[in-house]
Order: structure tokens, then C-alpha cells, then sequence
């Protein structure tokens, strides 16, 4: 379980890991990748299968060596599909963020010591530290490194930005 304790006396890189596999814990325990989980069994079930029939050498055999190569692409694309879904879960809490501020909602209805646009941007990170589990990515390693470039990235210097085809906002 992660605590606010824990965060302190944890260094950024070891808190936010942390607190990203708690994350993917509790959507685990509520069972956000079963879906996942599934076509990780099916996938293997039918690989099995296939492994089972082709051992006899019998014209049943060949046929299911044939619908390996066929259908076994269909599995990469159920995963993509949830990929898909799980960018779009984040981009969602985006746009509720943004109906919170447009809507000048103040206090969020299940944490009301905070603001609606707080609670939504929260709601994002969680759906991208989720997404960053499930795809094994160092998301906290990454931004530390983006964070160190940002600082001295030319195109954000305040001369880029005033010159005639600088970033202006």
C-alpha cells in the first residue's frame, strides 16, 4: 500500500514506481485487465492446440499449422485494440478536465478537498501509469530524462519563442 509517509521518504524515481505498481494493483483487483489476461489464455490455449495437432502428422495437422499462420495475427490486434482504448480512458480524463474548468466546477464530488480539474488531471496520470505498466514502459525514467532535456532545449529558450517562427505558446 502507498502512503503519503511512504512518498516522502521515498526519492522521486522510487516513489513514483511504486506508486505506478500500486496503481496497477488496484486496477488488476478490479479487474480492468481481465480482458487483457484473456487474450493472453486464448492466445495460449490456441498455440497449444496447434503444438497438440501437429504432432500427429495427419492432414489435421497441416490444417492447424495453416490456421496458426492465419489467425494467430488476430491476437496482436486484440491487443492493439486495448491499447487503443486504454490512450483514449486517458484522453477522456482529459476532456473531463476540461469540462470541469469550462464548467467552473470547484470541489470534486468524490474528493472534495480538491478541485474537479485536480481530481481529472489525477485521473489521467493514474490511466497513463496504468498504460505504462501494462506496456512495461519506464515512464519515470523517461520523464526525469525529458525534464533534463526541457531545461535546455533551445526551442524553449525565451529567444527561440520571440523569434519570427518561435513557439508561442
Amino acid at each position: 500500500m502507498f502512503t503519503e509517509q511512504k512518498l516522502r521518504d521515498l526519492s522521486f524515481l522510487a516513489a513514483f514506481q511504486e506508486f505506478q505498481k500500486d496503481a496497477a494493483d488496484i486496477n488488476r483487483d478490479k479487474g480492468f485487465s481481465a480482458d487483457d489476461e484473456l487474450i493472453n489464455e486464448f492466445e495460449q490455449w490456441f498455440v497449444n492446440r496447434i503444438i497438440d495437432d501437429d504432432s500427429s502428422n495427419t492432414p489435421a495437422g497441416i490444417g492447424s499449422t495453416l490456421a496458426f499462420h492465419r489467425y494467430r495475427p488476430l491476437f496482436q490486434s486484440f491487443r492493439n485494440a486495448r491499447i487503443g482504448l486504454k490512450l483514449m480512458l486517458a484522453t477522456g480524463e482529459l476532456g473531463e478536465t476540461l469540462e470541469a474548468v469550462r464548467k467552473n466546477i470547484d470541489k470534486d464530488d468524490h474528493c472534495p478537498q480538491f478541485s474537479a480539474e485536480e481530481v481529472e488531471i489525477a485521473d489521467a496520470m493514474l490511466r497513463l501509469m496504468n498504460y505504462a505498466t501494462d506496456r512495461n514502459l519506464r515512464l519515470a525514467e523517461a520523464m526525469i530524462a525529458k525534464q533534463e532535456y526541457n531545461r535546455t532545449r533551445h526551442d524553449h529558450s525565451k529567444e527561440a519563442r520571440a523569434s519570427e517562427h518561435g513557439k508561442r505558446f
